[in-house]
């Protein structure tokens, strides 16, 4: 980075940076992180992806501050997934966090141990993969817009991706498969009604 120090290098690498996270956040899969010893440069990564699994060895930081650079683009994901205080400290200090702790304050899901990190992650995509795939990228992408929304307009994004996601096929068989007490057969086509305010 210092060989290409203009400010327009920057701002582009930045900039695909920004880019990457959100297609992260916009993509109609769930994203699993998994961290399996240090996440530092790869802290916002983790804080953007839908789910984080952590080896209880793993540690976490954004120490950009360290070497001068507020770690302002990461510090947006870290924001949105502890608290503001929290997420302000590791901004300001660049100090560590163990995998207990990140925990704690929400920046991982689950911790386990080294050795047991790959099934645990795959027990998560199980079971995420035997749900509706139409849900799940319906549910995304509300659960998302709704956090930049206020409590009204939350409460309207949400209310009317239910009933979208209740015209779906997905939502008819998951509620027949309840009711005959058997396991759904979830359709392979494509939801049948779009969400408001955007696609997936």
């Amino acid at each position: 980075m210092r060989a290409n120090h203009g400010m327009d290098y920057m701002q582009k690498l930045f900039a695909q940076c920004g880019k990457v996270m959100l297609t992260i956040v916009q993509m109609p899969q769930p994203v699993i992180a998994l961290i399996h010893a240090v996440a530092a440069a790869g802290c916002q990564l983790l804080a953007t992806c839908d789910l984080a699994v952590a080896a209880d060895v793993a540690r976490f930081a954004v120490s950009g501050i360290n070497v001068g650079l507020f770690c302002a683009s990461p510090s947006v994901a870290l924001a949105r997934n502890m608290g503001r205080k929290q997420a302000m400290e590791m901004l300001l200090t660049g100090d560590f966090i163990d995998a207990a702790e990140a925990q704690h304050r929400g920046l991982v899901n689950r911790v386990v141990p080294l050795d047991r990190l790959d099934a645990e992650v795959k027990q998560l995509t199980d079971s995420i993969c035997g749900k509706s795939a139409s849900a799940i990228a319906m549910g995304k992408q509300a659960f998302y817009q709704q956090l930049e929304l206020g409590l009204e307009g939350a409460y309207e994004l949400t209310t009317e991706t239910m009933a979208c996601n209740m015209m779906c096929a997905d939502a008819g068989e998951g509620i027949d498969a309840f009711m005959q007490k058997r396991k759904p057969v979830w359709p392979a086509s494509a939801p049948s009604a779009a969400l408001p305010h955007g696609q997936f």
